[in-house]
């Protein structure tokens, strides 16, 4: 049983004598031919799983005789069998860890839910809940909802450790209402979310009834209520005077609340984009993500979203606060949700945007120049670093190296926009910035003027990646 997956397998499986045992019921006989075959390979396995160095010198005959004893060895069927049993054994450890985690349970669920269109139901559901009296069906989707840690629009809800939520669940829902409150105005929240950020339609009247409800509901001393109705409030109407009263609650009562910081955080990071503010708003960005860092509420469990991330190491970076941002990087990296390979060539490309904003151009190009992504949004970012790295270091001289660079990654994008990985929105804006940047890069070749390299940037509006960059180095042109 020479590098064999099952060797390594029943080898794991040897360690602990629980295992050996579950394992043996859970392969039992079986009424099917193949169970009942595997179930005879296991038990002629069995007494060497202590003894690794014996199961290693059993030889492919002795396995094949040990299921097929009065037949000619076959190659194929030994390998076959081996193999069913090592997913067999893979399958035997997945569900052992699902036993202990109802969280991932919920979430394996929901994934199996939406990969069947039944999410449409869910929301039918919610949405109904939103403007109907608790009722029994309301009532008994909430409860579940709630045990099952896992609400439809928030794949990493965790109720089921928080403290709060337990107590009156253990009460045998007598405080249900208390529940039905909190879901309708966390779902108010993340509906109006996702229309701001994601321009995304609302059901007929929603705003409407949202004010009503918000209007009847009486006054709470439960601050996790407070701040929901204070993050609908503030996101259904937002001004500046919202968004201070909302992010001053929510830090008075951070240390008084067992759920849902997260989503409260999330609420007030994306309320800040829909406000006037005038307080210099980057600034304000960092202070919510230094108090998210402090907290420890962009970890959600066990892993942080990539945007977040991103959002957070970009903003640092802005601010020229690198130390900062490489503390950040180092610590949160390993908690996004990728393998390992790609978590360190994430972790090199987030160290390459430091060493360019410390002006270390020839080194970001020097470490960017072997690394290859398979996720898209990382090898745009890095098609754009070692575009503006290029171009840092050479300026006007650059533009061969950055048509060099420009042509595989326009081909990548359009390759990416026919494989329908990306819209066309984002096809627009990454190849609208290799335009201008080599439109920036050829000025004394051309006959441009700096006003209408300006010009043309205002035209793109919105649809162009590092417009503020760009801007910053159209104005660094001398002369006219």
């Amino acid at each position: 049983m020479k590098n064999n997956k099952l060797y390594t397998l029943l080898i794991s499986l040897g360690v602990g004598e629980d295992d050996i045992k579950d394992f043996a019921n859970y392969i039992k006989p079986n009424p099917t031919l193949r169970k009942r075959q595997m179930a005879s390979l296991f038990r002629f396995l069995r007494p060497y799983l202590s003894n690794p160095d014996e199961l290693h010198k059993l030889s492919k005959e002795q396995v094949f005789q040990s299921v097929w004893p009065k037949e000619p060895f076959d190659a194929r069927k030994s390998r076959d069998i081996a193999t069913e049993l090592a997913k067999e054994i893979r399958n035997f450890y997945m569900l052992k860890e699902l036993e202990d985690r109802p969280d991932l349970q919920a979430e394996l669920l929901t994934d199996a839910y939406k990969k069947r269109k039944l999410d449409e139901n869910f929301l039918k559901l919610a949405k109904k809940s939103l403007n109907t009296p608790l009722d029994e069906e309301a009532a008994q989707y909430l409860a579940l909802s709630l045990q099952n840690d896992r609400l439809f629009y928030h794949p990493k809800a965790n109720l089921h450790q928080e403290e709060e939520y337990q107590k009156f669940l253990d009460d045998g829902f007598h405080n249900l209402e208390l529940y039905y409150t909190i879901k309708r105005l966390k779902y108010s929240c993340e509906v109006l979310v996702q229309r701001a950020g994601y321009g995304k339609d609302v059901q007929p009247n929603f705003e409407e009834e949202l004010r009503k409800y918000l209007h009847s509901l009486p006054e709470s001393n439960i601050p996790l209520i407070q701040l929901f109705y204070e993050a609908a409030s503030f996101l259904l109407d937002p001004c500046v005077e919202g968004y201070a009263n909302f992010k001053n609650n929510f830090i008075e009562n951070i240390e008084k609340l067992h759920s849902d910081k997260n989503s409260l955080l999330r609420y007030l990071t994306n309320g800040l984009s829909l406000i006037n503010f005038s307080g210099g708003r980057l600034r304000e960005y960092f202070s919510l993500y230094k108090l998210g860092v402090e907290h420890d509420l962009l970890v959600e469990s066990g892993y942080i979203s990539a945007t977040m991330f991103n959002n957070v190491v970009y903003v640092a970076c802005e601010l020229e606060d690198y130390d900062w941002a490489e503390g950040f990087i180092e610590k949160h990296v390993p908690f996004l949700s990728y393998n390992n390979k790609l978590l360190a060539n994430i972790k090199l490309l987030y160290t390459c945007y430091l060493l360019f904003g410390r002006g270390n151009y020839q080194e970001v190009l020097r470490k960017l120049k072997d690394v290859n992504y398979d996720d898209f949004t990382y090898a745009f970012r890095k098609y754009i670093l070692e575009l503006k790295s290029i171009y840092e270091l050479h300026k006007h001289n650059g533009y061969t190296d950055i048509e060099d660079i420009s042509v595989p990654f326009k081909a990548y994008v359009y390759r990416k926009f026919k494989a329908k990985h990306i819209s066309e929105e984002s096809r627009e804006r990454n190849e609208n910035f290799i335009y201008l940047l080599k439109k920036i890069a050829k000025y004394p070749y051309e006959r441009t003027t700096k006003q209408g390299l300006l010009d043309t940037l205002e035209s793109l509006g919105d649809h162009l990646v590092e417009k503020k960059w760009l801007r910053r180095k159209i104005e660094e042109i001398r002369g006219n």
